[in-house]
């Protein structure tokens, strides 16, 4: 099935219009699976069954937060606490690119420390998970805690598995999004990633128009010196 979701502010003012298309086809989200020892009903969908609240109402939650936001930090704020409510994670992060490339942007995070916090900026983009962003295809980490760049996370956390999407609009790479579990807690890898695909669209959209803002902001700026200068010779 396919949901189109939009949200946008009447006023003429608006800083956000937030289209996020979220595809829940395939049998990520509905096949029954059963594992040894689990008390879920019989035949009832494991992701569904994982995850703290309705995965549709988390997304539509997180579309609207976004499209009201002050900026870019404050929306995806919401979209890391959204994916951790939503999917039962024990943390979540937003990570954008810097203009050079070659730089991280921590934009938002959920359920890590200060110090977490402060080292995931300076280590996320040396290499490991930061490959997402030419790859450009979801990733998986099974053993935190060993991971070269990143086991401060498994160590800080507890987590031991990472999944983590790059958040692409028009095949160009803005960041990605990441959300750790603790062990016993790990859903599906396909359900998850699903859910985090389309949060990562409208993370998209949202880097798209602050990118937008900030451009017209840059020009206005410019033309105003510009009449400055002008008079000023006058």
């Amino acid at each position: 099935s396919l949901i189109l979701w939009c949200s946008a502010d009447a006023c003429i003012s608006t800083r956000w219009c937030i289209v996020a298309i979220v595809s829940y086809a395939g049998a990520c989200l509905t096949v029954p699976h059963n594992r040894a020892g689990s008390r879920k009903p019989a035949g009832y969908p494991t992701i569904l069954w994982r995850m703290a609240i309705d995965p549709i109402t988390a997304l539509s939650g997180m579309a609207s937060n976004l499209a009201h936001a002050d900026g870019l930090r404050d929306g995806t704020a919401s979209v890391a606490e959204g994916l951790v409510a939503a999917i039962s994670a024990r943390f979540a992060f937003v990570i954008g690119i810097k203009d050079d490339r070659d730089l991280a942007d921590v934009l938002a995070a959920e359920g890590l420390g200060v110090a977490d916090f402060r080292r995931l900026e300076s280590r996320i983009s040396q290499r490991g998970l930061w490959k997402i962003v030419d790859l450009k295809k979801p990733m998986i980490i099974d053993d935190l805690p060993r991971d070269p760049v990143l086991n401060f996370l498994g160590y800080g956390t507890g987590c031991r598995m990472l999944l983590a999407v790059p958040t692409v609009l028009h095949d160009e790479s803005l960041g990605l999004i990441a959300v750790g579990f603790l062990p016993g807690d790990e859903p599906r890898e396909k359900g998850a990633i699903s859910v985090l695909n389309a949060a990562a669209a409208m993370t998209a959209q949202a880097i798209r128009v602050e990118r937008a803002l900030s451009r017209e902001s840059q020009k206005l700026a410019e033309e105003n010196l510009h009449l400055r200068q002008e008079l000023k010779e006058k």
